[in-house]
């Protein structure tokens, strides 16, 4: 390995934890008070929302990237993030990845509430696809 290298890696290596704890660090509790006031924008289903982004990411960030939805599903789980954020995941086709629903800490209750395989809908701000489609400020609607 080229000594310039090396030096990158040692520097760069240490920032990695604290740049992926930055990035789980985001303002739940803010958009979940945005998004309460806001209207919803387009009312659609898990299946529905996961399948326009996996066919098209671009063209699907372009009618809901940063609007607010409705969307309704089943609960596939439920759980913290790295950050220990609470969140819910809706059921679809990909065994893998699927629809995000980020909640705040002041609604962990509703996260409490449900259990797998209940059907639920959720009103948030789409945030676009980073693995699973991200929707933050969830709440019930």
């Amino acid at each position: 390995m080229k000594p310039q290298t090396k030096r990158h890696l040692l520097t760069v290596g240490p920032l990695a934890p604290m740049v992926a704890l930055a990035l789980g660090s985001y303002d739940e509790e803010g958009t979940a008070r945005e998004v309460e006031d806001m209207e919803v924008e387009h009312r659609v289903s898990a299946q529905e929302l996961f399948a326009e982004y996996d066919a098209n990411e671009v063209r699907a960030d372009e009618a809901y990237a940063d609007t607010v939805v409705a969307v309704t599903g089943i609960v596939e789980n439920i759980g913290r993030d790295i950050a220990d954020t609470p969140y819910i995941t809706f059921e679809t086709d990909n065994p893998i990845v699927g629809i995000q629903c980020m909640l705040a800490e002041s609604d962990a209750g509703l996260a409490a509430s449900v259990d797998s395989g209940d059907r639920i809908t959720l009103k948030g701000r789409v945030s676009g696809k980073l693995g699973n489609v991200v929707i933050r400020g969830c709440q019930a609607e």
